[in-house]
């Protein structure tokens, strides 16, 4: 199958690349590393390097263990060797545990320009493959396909869009209609794509900004791409201070009126394009007067003490103190930063106060954590972390570490990476606080309250994860872009009520444990929308699930258990029984089912209810 892909390839004058993915679940000798990895997948990469040559080895699938066990060093090393022979290019990406030639982020664009050649793989709908259940709202559309594009373009970045045929290998309509006609607003403005360059600003919701190189006689021009629907106009980031306009042309080349102002360039607006406008503007950049304007200290303190970095004030404090931040940017502290006993850490008004790791992120090792409670009743408000070392895929890291620390409190912080990870600490507070590219991790924790977060994660991880202990409370928090949003494994008696959550394969997932209750949830476009696995009287009640694959899935032998006054809309299964004993179900409603309302597997002579 490979060589007939990689003879049509090449006939159409491509570039051939291969995806190979490290883990195998249905390899007998999986995740062995002498009997599947030595004996079988470097064996095989080998094979498909020395046959097919490909320009790209492109990884996957690396999490649950690290470049030892995976030979990665000596796998990338033998491809650039064989490549190196032949005078071919090779390059690979940022999933074999070695040094990559370019990133490959999934689903979400980053929200700054990477400062590495990098690409966003994602697949036209929730998936990468076809599946007959997703309907058209879950699929991209043309304007979202290049609402997409132009953002990533904007910020230097390639799109690897993925496809999903179906069995009989034809493309759905839903899939090949919006292609197409993305197609044809691409094919238009090749020149404001193809071969163009990022602009000093990617641009914002509205407009993105590339460069087209000057050719012969055609000046560099400047690509205002205005998404249909936007309003946006000035177009701030051509300034009359910096910026000197020399012509405003539409795609035809007819000029438009415009006029350079402070704020921005205004354009007449010509003829809506119903995805995206583009305006071609010739500008020079002014020369700036290059002035920096005195440095003011952030203000540190201890009640009338004064101190010039976090890290001596922290060290100064005793219990009952309180240590106030200033807004400004914190960049050079001695990570980590230890909270102890009693002290409370506070930042000025939320999202003023920075600290920035960055650069001790890319220490070897990195740091323990940028924050460490380690102490009862420390605590933190009002801080934004930033540049913590991201989770990677399940392999958390730190942001804030409470260590065996009763008490602590967390409220009202901005996390940019990183995760809140607890151990052993008693009545932890984690409340009002957003994890972005991150989440809240608790491992032995007993009456832990996890409340009013928000939490956006990188599609890998778990969002609130719960292990060990009991009591804790987790409520009203919103969970994006997660793995698993809310998982409790091993805990009991907690109680999950009134979060939001949208993930990709679990919702909210209660595995093992005793007495644990799922109440008054509501989760979106989910596989498995709530999950009680395993087990003892466990409870759902009067949550609201749309769009999952199954709506509720009882298994692994749950015990006294309850599904009760559920509602769930556009699943495929809405209840599956699957192996449960002495379950009762009531009250629960199901419309617009894909397959069937409710899918019951018994263990034999041990159900009721």
């Amino acid at each position: 199958m490979i060589a007939e892909l990689h003879n049509a390839t090449r006939g159409a004058g491509l570039e051939f690349g291969l995806y190979y993915s490290l883990l195998d679940w249905a390899h007998e000798a999986y995740p062995d590393r002498a009997g599947y990895v030595d004996a079988f997948m470097r064996p095989q990469i080998n094979e498909l390097v020395e046959r097919f040559a490909p320009a790209v080895l492109w990884g996957d699938a690396q999490w649950g263990h690290g470049p030892e066990h995976w030979r990665s060093p000596q796998i990338i090393q033998e491809y650039r060797e064989a490549m190196a022979r032949r005078g071919l290019t090779s390059l690979i990406n940022d999933r074999w545990w070695v040094p990559p030639d370019f990133i490959s982020p999934e689903y979400d664009v980053p929200a700054d320009p990477p400062a590495i050649p990098w690409e966003l793989c994602r697949g036209m709908t929730h998936s990468f493959c076809y599946n007959r259940a997703e309907r058209e709202e879950h699929h991209l559309s043309a304007f979202q396909i290049v609402d997409l594009l132009t953002e990533i373009v904007a910020k230097g970045g390639n799109f690897l869009l993925n496809i999903g045929p179906r069995a009989d290998g034809t493309i759905p309509e839903l899939q090949s209609g919006p292609l197409r006609e993305a197609g044809r607003w691409i094919n238009k403005h090749a020149a404001a794509i193809d071969g163009s360059r990022p602009f000093e600003a990617w641009g914002d919701a509205g407009v993105r900004y590339t460069v087209t190189p000057a050719t012969g006689d055609a000046p560099e021009l400047i690509n205002a791409i205005q998404l249909a629907g936007d309003k946006h106009a000035p177009f701030m980031h051509l300034d009359s201070q910096r910026w000197e306009i020399t012509s405003v042309s539409d795609w035809d080349g007819a000029p438009l009126e415009f006029e350079s102002r402070p704020d921005g360039l205004a354009v007449q607006s010509a003829e809506e394009d119903k995805l995206a406008s583009v305006v071609r503007i010739v500008a020079r950049a002014r020369k700036q007067p290059s002035v920096s304007p005195p440095a003011t200290p952030p203000r540190v303190s201890v009640g009338e003490r004064r101190f010039e970095t976090i890290g001596e004030a922290l060290a100064a404090a005793g219990p009952g103190d309180t240590v106030e931040i200033g807004a400004g940017v914190f960049a050079d502290e001695t990570l980590p930063l230890t909270v102890p006993t009693g002290v409370a850490v506070c930042g000025a008004r939320e999202g003023e106060t920075v600290i920035d790791a960055r650069g001790a992120g890319g220490m070897s090792p990195p740091p323990l954590a940028v924050l460490l409670l380690d102490g009862a009743g420390a605590g933190i408000e009002r801080l934004t972390i930033r540049g913590a070392p991201k989770a990677h895929h399940f392999l958390p890291a730190n942001a804030i570490l409470c260590r065996a620390a009763p008490g602590a409190r967390v409220e009202s912080c901005l996390v940019e990476g990183g995760v809140l990870i607890a151990t052993e600490s008693k009545d932890l507070v984690v409340k009002d606080n957003a994890f972005l590219d991150g989440g809240i991790w608790l491992r032995d924790c007993d009456d832990a309250r996890i409340t009013g977060n928000r939490q956006r994660g990188n599609r890998w991880s778990v969002g609130i994860a719960v292990e060990g202990g009991q009591g804790a409370v987790v409520s009203g928090n919103i969970v994006e872009d997660a793995l698993a949003g809310i998982r409790l494994k091993s805990h009991s008696d907690g109680k999950v009520s009134g979060n939001n959550v949208t993930a990709r394969w679990w919702g909210i997932h209660l595995e093992g444990g005793s007495g644990n209750q799922a109440r008054g949830n509501t989760v979106r476009e989910t596989m498995r929308g709530l999950t009680l696995s395993g087990g003892s009287g466990v409870e759902a009640r009067g949550n609201q699930l749309s769009g999952c694959d199954t709506g509720i899935l009882v298994e692994a032998r749950v015990e006294d258990g309850q599904a009760l006054g559920n509602e769930g809309s556009r699943c495929r299964i809405g209840l599956m029984l699957w192996e449960a004993t002495r379950f009762q179900e009531e009250g629960n409603r199901w419309s617009d089912s894909f397959d069937r309302d409710r899918y019951d597997r018994r263990l034999e002579g041990g159900a009721s209810g």
